[in-house]
């Protein structure tokens, strides 16, 4: 389907409160068949380079390549200095090294940083990119690898640095969802966030059966800007923030 999606966060040259989604799901499709289908609507649309040519890397290969860490099997002491060094002391200096339920939220929380502020802006110039295998903290409705429990299935797509498409093989064990659930409540707890209701609905579907399947959301604005060469989703939007 495409609709409309409403987000209550930041606006700027990618962000809009109202903005537009392509979202579809493949039964029995992997993740890699989902990328591979991606990479074709890509070829397709942008009509600037070869499905052959996209470049894929794990989540970990690529901090690992980019900034020397490992957000996998480092620790939090290692991400902090890692921070400072690209000048977020002022995010660092409070965290807390005693407590194992703080370190793991301040962990995502730093990962989160270091990928969206020095890594993303330099991903998908030459080639589309698809980064894949998130840590499993980052992929709520994801199904965990087999070979990996640390990573989960999912993948986003990144084109002249802008996160374009948000994939994952979908989680379709309710026991371990409604787990995934209570957790997230329990981080957000931890970060002074109001803590979201449990899904009972999803619950009492993945329970009833859902086949084996994967899907994906790709933002049209997004692509209608990198496809006209904009530098802001306002110029391929009717009516944005500034003129609703």
């Amino acid at each position: 389907q495409i609709c409309k999606s409403f987000r209550d966060d930041e606006v700027g040259n990618r962000h809009n409160p109202e903005f537009t989604m392509l979202e579809w799901y493949r039964v029995g499709f992997s993740m890699q068949d989902l990328i591979d289908e991606v990479a074709q609507l890509l070829l397709v649309t942008l009509k600037c380079f070869d499905t052959s040519d996209i470049r894929q890397i794990t989540y970990r290969q690529l901090f690992i390549q980019s900034l020397g860490i490992d957000p996998i099997a480092d620790k939090l002491p290692a991400l902090i200095k890692c921070a400072d060094r690209h000048g977020y002391e002022n995010l660092t200096k409070d965290m807390v090294l005693s407590n194992t339920a703080s370190q793991i939220a301040d962990k995502d929380m730093l990962l989160q940083l270091l990928f969206s502020h020095c890594i993303e802006p330099t991903l998908g110039f030459d080639k589309p990119c698809v980064v894949t295998h998130f840590p499993e903290s980052q992929a709520a409705l994801a199904k965990v690898d087999d070979e990996d429990s640390n990573v989960a299935l999912r993948f986003e797509v990144y084109v002249q640095g802008i996160e374009l498409a948000n994939g994952y093989e979908e989680l379709i064990n309710a026991r371990l969802q409604y787990h995934r659930m209570v957790q997230d409540n329990q981080t957000r707890t931890l970060l002074s966030k109001t803590t979201k209701e449990i899904d009972a609905h999803l619950i009492c579907a993945l329970e009833h059966g859902l086949p084996q399947c994967s899907g994906v959301a790709l933002g049209v604005d997004r692509l209608m800007m990198i496809s006209s060469h904009s530098s802001k989703v306002a110029d391929v939007m009717a009516f944005s923030i500034e003129n609703a």
